[in-house]
């Protein structure tokens, strides 16, 4: 009941704004196909759907006399160190949100480029690269621009659909911060969407691969580019006319790139998804972890690092006795 009300609330911000399709759009159980001829006509229907039968039933916070929480905001300290803010959206908007994220995971999943679900697939094709730019954003998820999934969205869809899932659903929200202030305090999310809401991190993903090939389209037109792998914000470019491109790109839009973890290398070394290679990207040099090591004393902890790391189980004798 009072997620309810507090998306009814959600709603009703939305529309101050001046958006008219709203989240509301996304309510009416439907089979879209990406580029169908009658994509605008579902999204009408599907909005007067909502505003004529759904809306009016939802409770509103002044029938309960509470004040909305629409979502709150937490944070985790990786290490004691970096710390890492997360979003704790309204349920029913999740839900919303969940058949997009999982058609977005099935896009990502069969590109033999992008680490989503196997991060050394895409790191092995390139194995024998020389050339080897590897890019790290900083707060990509932050200040990647709503903009620029907004025209994706429009692209596979159309333009009614892509405002009810990026600028409303994504990109309109409000948040309670616990953290900053002794008392209630609430911020909103301007320029990019919060990580942890469903298909946040997908379209996230999904955008930064149409970043890079319109990169290559630009340098090497009409050629099919795939010397490339993407993993959220990672990035590793086997091109030396894209990668310079592709730092064009993103000074324009604003997404900056963490100049002291990016690696720039013509020896075949590179650093992906935690992973060191070096050698054409052909060795793996990647350090062992502290934290894994420490599990040396427990057999679960042996076959962890056994799992993880390439190395002879000879090794682990004189550490399991």
């Amino acid at each position: 009941m009072f997620e309810m009300s507090a998306y009814a609330f959600l709603v009703q911000f939305i529309h101050s704004y001046g958006e008219q399709w709203s989240s509301g759009i996304l309510w009416p159980s439907r089979v879209r196909f990406a580029g169908d001829k009658n994509k605008k006509m579902f999204s009408g229907s599907d909005l007067d759907y909502y505003e004529k039968y759904i809306g009016p039933s939802l409770p509103h916070p002044e029938q309960l006399e509470i004040p909305p929480v629409t979502g709150r905001l937490g944070q985790t300290i990786e290490q004691g160190t970096k710390r890492g803010v997360f979003a704790i959206a309204n349920y029913i908007n999740q839900r919303l949100l969940k058949p997009i994220m999982d058609w977005l995971q099935r896009v990502l999943r069969p590109l033999p480029m992008d680490g989503t679900f196997n991060q050394q697939r895409p790191l092995d094709r390139l194995i024998w690269s020389t050339c080897c730019h590897c890019f790290d954003l900083k707060s990509a998820t932050d200040r990647w621009p709503l903009s620029l999934m907004f025209e994706v969205m429009c692209h596979m869809f159309d333009r009614r659909f892509a405002p009810g899932v990026v600028n409303s659903a994504l990109g309109a929200n409000i948040f309670d911060v616990p953290f900053v202030k002794k008392k209630r305090s609430s911020v909103s999310f301007v320029t990019g969407q919060p990580l942890g809401y469903y298909s946040s991190w997908p379209l996230f993903a999904l955008t930064h691969h149409f970043v890079v090939w319109w990169c290559a389209q630009q340098v090497h037109p009409g050629r099919r580019f795939d010397k490339y792998a993407v993993l959220g914000d990672d990035v590793i470019i086997c091109d030396d006319l894209v990668a310079e491109k592709y730092k064009e790109v993103l000074d324009f839009l604003e997404a900056k790139i963490s100049v002291h973890k990016s690696l720039i290398s013509h020896s075949g070394t590179g650093e992906f998804a935690k992973r060191f290679r070096v050698r054409g990207l052909a060795v793996d040099l990647s350090p062992a972890s502290a934290q894994a090591l420490t599990n040396f004393y427990h057999p679960y902890g042996l076959m962890a690092i056994n799992d993880r790391y390439p190395v002879r189980r000879v090794w682990f004798q004189p550490c399991a006795g």
